[in-house]
């Protein structure tokens, strides 16, 4: 959908607006994956993804996945993971690693994953017995440094347009 950037009346806060299905949404639709779209439940309210390809929609947010790796649907609807380099698939949720580790995918489509630091790889998962904890604190750090590259882009315009009524005002108004 043609999403629309847009400020809140009472608090200035940025929201997103599709004039198609007249839906507005807090969370930014427009930095999706290929072949994802955001849309909103009209009855409950709730943002949802549809996958192009197969025509399936998720809940779960597609955006997030480490380098070479996307997020999909089976037709099935089911979750399910590409790395793009191995040209293999997963169930495995690649997202919410330590940074000095990258998931991989070998030949017949086992997850292993390379630690930088150590320079060694492993079978088992870094995050086995602690997996939604490690991702609650990766989703929360990537939605903070999102958070601030927002602010952050944000203060820059309202200073670039400071900027330029000040000097709109400085330049004197020619009169022939």
């Amino acid at each position: 959908p043609p999403w629309e950037k847009r400020r809140e009346r009472a608090g200035g806060r940025m929201y997103f607006f599709d004039p198609r299905s007249r839906r507005m949404t807090w969370k930014d639709p427009r930095f999706l994956p290929e072949n994802w779209d955001q849309k909103i439940d009209p009855q409950t309210g709730k943002v949802y993804f549809q996958y192009h390809k197969t025509r399936q929609t998720t809940f779960v947010d597609p955006r997030g996945c480490p380098p070479g790796w996307d997020m999909r649907l089976s037709k099935a609807g089911d979750i399910y993971f590409a790395h793009l380099p191995a040209m293999q698939t997963t169930f495995i949720d690649p997202r919410g690693l330590p940074e000095h580790i990258e998931p991989a995918l070998d030949d017949i489509a086992r997850i292993y994953f390379k630690n930088h630091e150590s320079k060694t790889t492993s079978w088992e998962d870094p995050r086995d017995g602690q997996q939604e904890v490690v991702l609650a604190k990766w989703r929360h750090v990537e939605s903070l440094a999102w958070l601030k590259n927002q602010v952050w882009r944000e203060v820059e315009q309202r200073q670039e347009l400071e900027n330029r009524e000040e000097e709109e005002a400085e330049t004197p108004a020619t009169s022939t």
